[in-house]
């Protein structure tokens, strides 16, 4: 039985054991400069553990050595990204944070287009990104949450929000629950939180569960770009249209790479965009049905390297 996602005929149920096959059937280009390789971060590249498995590193090496361009796409903001790319090793080209709001440029030096001319970037404002390890940024898509946040701090009293921004600290409304906002911030009153240029709205509420924030949103009208997150009521709300696809968009343009000529690898909730759209979607075996349904085709679970496999075919 055939099914149409995102105009895409695919064959359900999807199968690991079709990956060869179905990465044949393609056409996509060699290992190379011609193609580029979206990779979600946690639950694809690193395991549940935040651990880069050898048979990973190895695939990503062997494919950065034959010029293949490998973006990174997380939800993570531009720090936790920046700690991302550390462990794999990736020290040029590009990356995508924030769940596409933020794309960012590796190095000191702005990129080069393809006259050989530096693209305009911007440096991150005062503590946002670690010094110690150089990025710039590319693109960054915002929006202002002032609506956002009146409405939702009327109907959701108990909701915490945090602010991004590529600019300055995240601004929180109050303290999130321990150990899980641990890079530095800034306390402000909700009438004064939010920011014109903003990247990311987040929602937090410690005290209800993540359905009834979800119901208590709908009822108000709010059904933004939101990923929930799987252990906890926590919403991020982008600017409309935003999602790691079109951080991805921006990379290819840039790059002159043909739509076709992507694959995206993923597994989570906000790969859906990324996967449908990629000239080549493959969901993680540890992904589930709402995320697979935007596939071509499954990989093997992250605990048994189905990044790492997924690669080795596109050698």
């Amino acid at each position: 039985m055939n099914a149409a996602v995102a105009g895409k005929e695919v064959s359900r149920p999807l199968s690991a054991a079709m990956l060869p096959e179905v990465v044949a059937a393609a056409q996509l280009p060699p290992a190379g400069p011609e193609l580029l390789v979206a990779l979600d971060i946690d639950g694809t590249v690193l395991n549940y553990d935040g651990e880069l498995s050898p048979r990973v590193k190895a695939a990503l090496d062997a494919h950065i050595a034959a010029g293949t361009h490998i973006v990174l796409c997380t939800g993570r903001a531009v720090r936790s990204t920046q700690a991302g790319l550390q462990k794999v090793g990736f020290t040029s080209g590009f990356a995508v944070c924030s769940n596409g709001a933020v794309v960012i440029s590796l190095g000191s030096e702005p990129p080069l287009d393809a006259y050989g001319e530096p693209v305009p970037t911007t440096e991150f404002g005062p503590g946002v990104a670690d010094d110690s390890f150089p990025v710039r940024v590319f693109r960054a898509h915002t929006f202002d949450p002032s609506y956002e946040i009146n409405l939702i701090s009327r109907a959701v009293p108990e909701a915490i929000f945090a602010v991004e921004t590529t600019e300055e600290l995240r601004r929180l409304s109050r303290p999130f629950p321990p150990g899980e906002m641990t890079q530095k911030t800034q306390l402000l009153p909700v009438a004064e939180l939010a920011h014109p240029r903003t990247t990311r709205l987040t929602i937090r509420t410690p005290e209800i569960s993540k359905e009834d924030l979800l119901a208590r949103l709908a009822e108000i009208g709010v059904h933004a770009v939101a990923y929930p997150q799987m252990w906890s009521a926590w919403l991020d709300i982008s600017p409309t249209g935003v999602s790691k696809e079109t951080g991805v968009a921006d990379v290819r343009q840039h790059l002159g790479i043909d739509p076709r000529h992507v694959v995206a690898i993923g597994d989570s909730d906000n790969d859906q965009e990324m996967l449908a759209a990629a000239g080549l979607g493959i969901a993680m075996g540890n992904s589930p049905d709402r995320v697979r349904q935007y596939a071509d085709v499954l990989t093997s679970p992250v605990d048994d390297d189905g990044c790492a496999r997924a690669l080795e075919e596109l050698l």
